[in-house]
């Protein structure tokens, strides 16, 4: 029987994995707050069929007076920063928190989501949306990972300085406090790094391929330099039971990365979500003014001074990136199957529209990108099937139901710059497969999914879920010969 330190990533093998998921869930929530009250929807994104009943609680006559499933939150309820999230996004920073709880920074690659936790069965738990407050608050300092199939990252890791530390929580004002520590790693005591200072301005990034058991680890030293640390381990940092047993196993490369970045951008002294893959090769996804990049360079090589490379970028309106506060640092969703990643931050700058660049974990040099321009309603990415993503966007549903893009990589080669194929649909059993270059932009057209949760004005917001059963009644089965915990 799988114990709490195996499911968290301590102990056992890859075979039988108990962290391995189903196929990919998410919940469509929302409500008026008055007469209607909360109601809230699991689906799968494979098919969008819902999955189990909805949930649902109605208010007093005075409007915020929730019960039931909204009662007690944190973040929702009577005067409650939560607010009634009712309205549509446009222009409302974080601070507007009814309103930002329809953005496209809610969700990211792990299974939660900022504003709070949705079950299974589509029972939510609401965090504080206060940026000192709440389980994950803001998703500060946290890597992003590349993961074996099934499997999303369930340890939070943090750079702060030359400290590497394991936490229980990504509690964003408290980077030092020990409550939240389950362990931590001084960087400077790690044989063989020469490059870990005291970064007092730059508090660092990092990201590990579980796979390659491969850690990088970042600090920005001017606009557009870092300084890099590979660690090469032989145990899996995500299965140990304290962290020197991964660095006191491990080799160390150190190198010194220039044009890592858009030129004078003080985002590269915080965190922004990277990946390494399975060759060695880093991508860093920076938002910076009005725009949007990827930056590659390849770390397969001994240590070095390096020139990293501008692999793409999209135009938008004024872009907010993470030293405008942690709530807006880029996201990064996986596929089920661990082979793409999803690295996109909105169109507009408070979260609607979304500019996303969809890379290969096996070899970074594929890659493409996609574009949509909304300038409200919001939205959220998240896997899709397999070996694809789903957009869904918050606009108003009545009378036409919630829309959706998706892409679908089955087909799709993860490696070179050739010429390959991809899926895309908007009608979900619809598949269109075509021809496309390496680095093209990709479809964005929508379709409509499914129903809205009220029948007259509403703007639904999407959460992610945090466990994806594998039982037939989810549609877990769509993956059965896939349960390997590869």
């Amino acid at each position: 029987m799988a114990n709490l330190s195996q499911f968290l990533g301590g102990g056992g093998g890859s075979e039988g994995d108990p962290r391995t998921e189903g196929s990919p869930l998410y919940c469509m929530y929302g409500g008026d707050y008055n007469s209607i009250g909360f109601n809230s929807i699991i689906r799968d994104t494979t098919s969008n069929q819902a999955v189990g009943s909805p949930w649902g609680a109605v208010t007093n006559s005075t409007a915020n007076y929730a019960f039931g499933q909204a009662a007690n939150g944190q973040g929702f309820g009577y005067n409650a920063d939560g607010g009634t999230p009712n309205n549509n996004l446009t222009s409302q920073g974080y601070s507007s928190w009814g309103a930002y709880s329809q953005s496209i920074y809610q969700n990211d690659q792990y299974p939660h989501f900022l504003y709070g936790s949705c079950s299974q069965y589509g029972a939510i738990a609401w965090n504080s949306t206060h940026a000192s407050m709440g389980i994950f608050s803001n998703d500060y300092l946290i890597n992003h990972s590349s993961m074996p199939a099934g499997v999303r990252p369930r340890r939070y890791y943090m750079v702060y300085n030359n400290v590497f530390s394991w936490r229980r929580n990504a509690h964003v004002s408290s980077a030092n406090a020990q409550h939240h520590i389950v362990d931590k790693i001084d960087l400077n005591g790690v044989t063989g790094v020469s490059k870990v200072n005291n970064y007092n301005t730059s508090y660092g990034m990092s990201t590990y391929n579980e796979k390659t058991k491969t850690l990088v680890v970042m600090w920005g030293t001017s606009n557009t330099t870092l300084d890099v640390a590979v660690y090469k381990g032989t145990k899996n940092l995500n299965k140990v039971e304290k962290l020197s047993d991964f660095f006191d196993n491990c080799t160390v490369k150190n190198f010194s990365v220039s044009s890592a970045g858009p030129a004078a951008t003080s985002s590269i002294n915080y965190s922004n979500s990277s990946i390494i893959d399975n060759n060695d090769r880093l991508v860093i996804h920076w938002s910076y003014s009005n725009n949007n990049y990827i930056y590659g360079v390849d770390l397969s090589g001994p240590g070095a001074n390096l020139s990293a490379t501008q692999q793409a970028n999209h135009s938008h309106t004024t872009s907010y990136g993470p030293e405008q506060g942690a709530q807006y640092r880029p996201k990064m969703q996986t596929t089920w199957d661990g082979k793409w990643v999803a690295m996109y931050r909105p169109y507009h700058y408070y979260g609607n529209g979304y500019g996303v660049f969809f890379v290969s974990t096996e070899d970074s040099t594929r890659y493409f990108k996609a574009q949509y321009t909304a300038s409200n309603g919001g939205g959220a990415f998240f896997p899709s099937g397999r070996t694809g993503f789903s957009y869904y966007w918050g606009t108003n549903a009545d009378s036409q139901g919630t829309q959706n893009s998706a892409w679908d990589f089955t087909t799709t080669s993860t490696t070179g710059t050739d010429t390959t194929t991809y899926g895309y649909n908007t009608n979900v059993s619809t598949v269109a497969i075509t021809a496309v270059s390496n680095g093209a932009s990709l479809s964005t057209s929508l379709g409509f999914v499914n129903t809205g949760y009220y029948y007259s004005t509403n703007y639904p917001r999407y959460c992610t879920v945090n466990w994806w059963p594998k039982d037939s009644n989810s549609g877990g089965d769509f993956f059965a010969s896939e349960y390997t915990g590869a």
